[in-house]
């Protein structure tokens, strides 16, 4: 039974050293990044011919053949998987070549992905045959690229099957023909360029050449060596066109962010700012270009900062594979200068790659902020404009009706008395002229006492003041409605809310539109039925009207003539009410008003 490996870390290492070293297959590890050597044993140097301390100061470019290292790099890769040993073949430092087989394993050691290279020896090639595919190892046979070799005289040596469907010729064809002899199409492009300067200067070159007569784009790499040149290519043709469609929506992009009057910005997971668009430059007054890189932060003012930042983290957690977005409420940014700006926008989270990117809209409302505010104050002023025009009408209303009725109508009465005690004192006496006479005047005397008591109910509402609204709006229906016996009018007023009084100003207001409404659907609607409503507490008061005739015409509110309406609504201002006015679907009109006690 084998003995256990110490425990002992130094001796572990100790005993790995030794096999590595003493091992008789030549062994080599390798970054997978620069493929340099990072160790090497006794049995690699005398593969190579080598020693091992010169070996460490190499990569395997120098120590392999020049056409073999493209299929070195590609089994090195560190995430391919790697299941088949590869031939391939060594670069001796005499110029020698031998055929090995190699295996690759692959780890990871202290965070470097490395390779270790198990190298056998097969046997020593022999020269190159001319004109055949027999110096061509598998892997460059299979490879998924095309691969191609010619000679000093630009004559096919090798074609691989990748090589004959991208050239769409076969390579028995080709062997031994001169490239521009047999494919003279080539002469037409970078080709005959690039591949003279490989061959007789011995420079490598990578390019891409297109083939006008089929649109198609090849990739190609050109190796020189000591025997022509290798080829190596690809068509690229697909990949340049989505590159191309790549291309133009990012122009599309660009175009859009940089066309938004909106600022546009994007950020990574970390609050760094990828797109700062220039509408955000203007709106935060710095060049978009100084802020890619920085912390979006940067554009709040100090004391947001830090709750932004958790808002942000937190935020960018929530990971949605379609996208994440949310409307933000007002917030506060900062101009380069240190104003304080206000901001409306929206805020998405999308992953891109795999990464989440956060992609802020933002808007700059100070200005409509400022405006609004005044619009606020003008409106309170207005308001209370209006009230005092009320009370000013109200007053004025009071003194009148006291002038008509204490007054005019005192004076009225003493004529009409005046008038009687003359028409019984001449009675006798009188001629039928005189009787008609004084008939005449007295008939008038009581027409202007009449005329006096309309106008008085016109400004002092009858039973208001003593009896309340609903009182004195079923005295209104009931007088209009003597005078109108085409149409019916309905009071609809609970008695748990007739006996409710609110502030007189409330309801002097209430019932001047009420009496303007019923006005309107008398003169306008053409309606024959009209119901007024009252519903309520002491602290609110709703009162609608509501007709069966032709309803309010369009955008009645704002129509040049309709001072009634406008006079409703003033009145409503004054004592903090709201009116509202709409047809029904089945005709009609419908005035509704509300009012709150605002203390």
């Amino acid at each position: 039974m084998p003995a256990a490996v110490p425990s002992n870390p130094e001796l572990q290492h100790a005993c790995y050293q030794a096999l590595f070293e003493r091992s008789s297959v030549a062994l080599l590890i390798v970054a997978s990044d620069t493929l340099r050597v990072l160790a090497a044993n006794e049995a690699a140097g005398h593969c190579f011919d080598y020693p091992v301390e010169r070996m460490l100061e190499l990569n395997l470019d120098v120590l392999f053949h020049p056409d073999d290292r493209l299929s070195i790099q590609h089994a090195l890769q560190f995430n391919k998987q790697q299941l088949e040993p590869i031939h391939c073949r060594t670069f001796r430092s005499m110029g020698e070549a031998d055929l090995v087989e190699m295996e690759v394993s692959k780890l990871e050691c202290n965070g470097t992905h490395v390779c270790m290279l198990f190298i056998h020896e097969l046997k020593q090639l022999r020269p190159p045959i001319p004109h055949s595919n027999a110096t061509i190892q598998p892997p460059l046979v299979d490879i998924e690229d095309g691969f191609l070799q010619l000679d000093q005289k630009a004559r096919f040596t090798f074609v691989n099957a990748k090589a004959e469907k991208l050239l769409h010729r076969r390579g028995e064809d080709l062997l031994g023909q001169v490239i521009w002899e047999s494919i003279p199409e080539a002469l037409q492009t970078d080709h005959h360029f690039h591949f003279t300067m490989a061959l007789q200067g011995h420079w490598p070159s990578s390019y891409d050449v297109i083939y006008p007569d089929c649109q198609v784009r090849h990739q190609v790499r050109v190796y020189p060596s000591s025997n022509g040149i290798s080829v190596v290519f690809r068509d690229v043709t697909q990949h340049h066109i989505e590159l191309e469609r790549l291309n133009q929506e990012q122009a599309r992009l660009n175009a859009i962010v940089n066309a938004s009057h909106e600022a546009i910005i994007s950020t990574d997971a970390h609050g760094l700012i990828q797109i700062f668009s220039p509408s955000a430059g203007r709106i935060f007054g710095v060049p978009h270009e100084a802020m890619l890189g920085k912390s979006v932060e940067m554009l709040l003012p100090e004391r947001f900062r830090a709750a932004h930042t958790n808002m942000r983290e937190e935020f960018a957690r929530t990971q949605c594979t379609s996208g994440r977005m949310m409307g933000l409420r007002r917030v506060k940014g900062l101009r380069s200068d240190g104003v304080e700006i206000d901001l409306e926008g929206t805020i998405a989270n999308v992953l891109i790659q795999g990464h989440p990117v956060l992609i802020t809209t933002l808007r700059d409302v100070t200005h409509n902020l400022i405006a609004e505010a005044e619009q606020q104050v003008m409106r309170k002023r207005l308001s209370h404009l209006t009230h005092r025009l009320m009370l000013q009408e109200k007053d004025l209303i009071r003194r009148i009706s006291l002038a008509l009725h204490d007054q005019l109508g005192q004076t009225l009465a003493a004529v009409r008395i005046v008038h009687e005690t003359i028409a019984a004192l001449r009675s006798q006496g009188n001629s039928v002229e005189q009787s008609r006479l004084f008939g005449q005047l007295g008939t008038l005397i009581e027409q202007s006492i009449r005329e006096v008591r309309v106008v008085l109910a016109d400004l002092q509402p009858p039973m208001l003041g003593e009896n309340g609204l609903a009182a004195a709006l079923d005295n209104e229906l009931r007088n209009r409605a003597g005078s109108q016996k085409d149409m019916q009018m309905v009071l609809q007023a609970p008695p748990e809310v007739a006996g409710i009084r609110w502030p007189a100003a409330v309801e002097h207001a209430v019932f001047m539109i009420a009496r303007e409404a019923v006005e309107n659907a008398i003169r306008h609607s053409g309606a024959n039925l009209l119901k007024l409503s009252l519903a309520g507490s002491p602290a609110d008061l709703t009162m609608e009207v509501w007709d069966n005739g032709c309803g309010y015409p369009a955008n009645a509110e704002a129509t040049a003539g309709h001072l009634g309406l406008a006079g409703m609504h003033e009145r409503a201002n004054s004592i903090g009410a709201h009116i509202t006015l709409n047809s029904g679907d089945k005709g009609g009109a419908h005035l509704s008003l509300h009012w709150e006690n605002a203390e």
